[in-house]
C-alpha cells in the first residue's frame, strides 16, 4: 500500500490512507481532524476537503502534507502506532529524495516523450472539434431541413432517432404517443412538418429545420463552438 502520492507537486497522504494503516475507523480519523481544525484555524491550512466514491457513492476525506499528518498522529498512542509513524515518516522522506534527485537522462527523455504524447493528443481532440464544428456551422448555414437520423450523426449522439424522439416526448416537446412535436415548437421555426406518401400512405414526416438543431443541441447540452448568426427560414 502506497502510504504517500504526489497532488499538485506536493507530498501527500489522505486521511483514508491514515485510518487504514492506523487501523483506526475512518469517520474517527475525520472527527480527530475536524477537531484540530475547530481548535486552531491555522491547522485548516493543513488538511483539504476531498471526497472518495465507494460503489457510486461520494464520501468525505481529507488530504494532508507531512506537517497535517504530523499533527494528526502526534496523539496516536501504543506500540503498532509508533511503528505506523516511522513508516510513514520513511515514505514521506524517500518521495522527496526520489523528487529532488536529477533526473537521468533516460528519465529526461520519457518525460518530454510523454508530453509530446499529450500534446498530440490535444491536437488530435481539438481538430476532431474544429471539424465537426465546421460541419454543424455548414448544415446551420444551409436551408436544409434534417431527419431525426441527420439530426443524431450530427450531434455525435450515441443512439438514433427513435430514441431521440423519446427524449422529446419525455421532455413535452413532443406529443406524448406520436413522433410529433407540438405547435408551439413548430411556430417558433424548430420543425417543419412535410406529407409524405409510404405504401400508397399520406404520412406526416417530422423534419428539424438549422435552428431546430441548435435547439436540440442546447436541449440535450451538447456542447458545440459558438455558431454565428444566420438568418431564419
Amino acid at each position: 500500500m502506497e502510504l504517500v502520492f504526489q497532488n499538485d507537486g506536493n507530498i501527500v497522504t489522505n486521511s483514508l490512507l491514515v485510518a487504514e494503516k492506523f487501523e483506526k475507523e475512518h469517520k474517527n480519523v475525520l472527527r480527530d481532524i475536524e477537531n484540530l481544525v475547530a481548535q486552531n484555524s491555522a491547522a485548516k491550512l493543513l488538511f483539504i476537503e476531498s471526497t472518495y466514491e465507494n460503489r457510486g457513492k461520494k464520501y468525505p476525506m481529507y488530504i494532508m502534507n507531512r506537517d497535517g499528518f504530523s499533527l494528526l498522529v502526534m496523539g496516536f498512542t501504543g506500540k503498532k502506532a509508533l511503528d505506523f509513524k516511522l513508516e510513514y515518516i520513511d515514505a514521506f522522506n524517500k518521495m522527496e529524495q526520489t523528487l529532488s534527485r536529477p533526473r537521468t537522462h533516460k528519465e529526461v527523455l520519457m518525460s518530454e516523450l510523454a508530453l509530446l504524447e499529450e500534446n498530440e493528443r490535444l491536437q488530435i481532440e481539438n481538430l476532431k472539434m474544429k471539424t465537426r464544428s465546421d460541419f454543424v456551422n455548414i448544415v446551420f448555414d444551409s436551408d436544409k431541413l434534417l431527419t431525426g437520423s441527420k439530426v443524431c450523426k450530427l450531434l455525435n449522439l450515441p443512439y438514433g432517432n427513435k430514441t431521440l424522439y423519446k427524449i422529446l416526448r419525455e421532455k413535452g416537446i413532443f406529443f406524448k404517443n406520436e413522433n410529433e412535436p407540438k405547435q408551439s415548437y413548430v411556430d417558433r421555426g424548430y420543425f417543419r412538418m412535410k406529407e409524405v406518401i409510404v405504401n400508397d400512405v399520406i404520412r406526416t414526416q417530422t423534419l428539424f429545420t438549422q435552428k431546430g438543431l441548435g435547439f436540440i443541441a442546447k436541449t440535450l447540452e451538447i456542447v458545440v463552438e459558438p455558431i454565428k448568426q444566420v438568418k431564419t427560414i
